[in-house]
């Protein structure tokens, strides 16, 4: 029997204490289906040494999966499987150390009847945990990098999992997601989607609508400026997006240059005076 989360192949690695129910179940999702056939370690001079499968031993390929550690999978946004020797860059995927994911888990505090949005599917060893545990039917993971998610739904695939996984159609966008740091600028998008929430920040923004299931997930364009991918019935960074842009035409001001306007049809808040631009309000 192969060794899975808390029982490393050789020596032993600690693990974590955590009172998340999944800690035993996740001994039976096998963390070798998540790895693909290459992986990369950092070096003494801080660049990547690639290790093939097919260049080691079985036994010696298990040892890797199965220690309590990190592999770097993904570097520069180009799959290490495509690389050999030393390279350097980047990571910007990976299979992060078991032990630290029981721990994250655990300390989400995830019980049996939630349902969980997980941001970055990245190898797919994670979502596997949550949909072991939950159900593939309570789990919907997104990810940026197509290349990733592809392999990620692959190995889900083969591993009997099914969750909701979201990559969707990049296009760019025609603002700057940090705009959503500022509160002045976050209050705009929110008029434009008044059930979403966000998660995360900086470039690589995701917007939730709790109402629909809706997503807008954001991140750099490697060719320069900012891309986003969209999926559900509506399109929430177009949205934001339009909202943003009209309060950057008015200067960007602060909340205080709102006001709102209820009757009996129903409530709006405008921006500037109460003919300048509206954005309806939920009753």
């Amino acid at each position: 029997m192969l060794p899975c989360v808390g029982e490393p192949y050789g020596s032993p690695a600690p693990v974590p204490s955590t009172t998340w129910p999944g800690e035993a179940r996740s001994k039976a999702v096998p963390r070798k289906r998540f790895l693909g056939s290459a992986v990369a370690r950092v070096t003494e001079d801080g660049e990547w040494e690639v290790i093939h499968r097919a260049e080691v031993t079985e036994d010696e390929w298990l040892h890797l999966v199965y220690r309590d550690e990190t592999w770097v999978t993904q570097i520069d946004g180009s799959m290490v499987e495509g690389a050999h020797g030393t390279v350097s860059g980047a990571p910007t995927s990976s299979l992060t150390l078991p032990g630290l994911v029981v721990l994250m888990l655990g300390a989400a505090g995830i019980s049996d009847v939630d349902k969980v949005l997980e941001v970055g599917t990245g190898t797919g060893y994670s979502a596997a945990l949550m949909c072991h545990m939950l159900g593939s039917h309570a789990v919907t993971s997104v990810e940026y990098n197509p290349a990733v998610a592809g392999r990620a739904r692959d190995a889900l695939t083969a591993a009997g999992y099914a969750p909701t996984l979201v990559t969707g159609v990049a296009r760019g966008s025609r603002v700057d997601p940090e705009v959503l740091d500022d509160p002045a600028g976050l209050f705009a998008a929110q008029l434009a989607a008044p059930s979403a929430v966000r998660l995360g920040g900086g470039d690589e923004a995701v917007l939730w609508d709790v109402a629909t299931g809706s997503l807008a997930v954001t991140g750099l364009d490697p060719q320069g400026g900012w891309t986003v991918r969209q999926r559900g019935p509506l399109r929430l960074w177009d949205a934001v997006e339009a909202a943003v842009l009209t309060w950057q035409a008015a200067g960007s001001p602060h909340q205080s240059a709102y006001g709102l306007t209820v009757t009996r049809e129903g409530q709006y808040v405008w921006l500037g005076d109460p003919n300048g631009p509206s954005w309806d309000l939920p009753i």
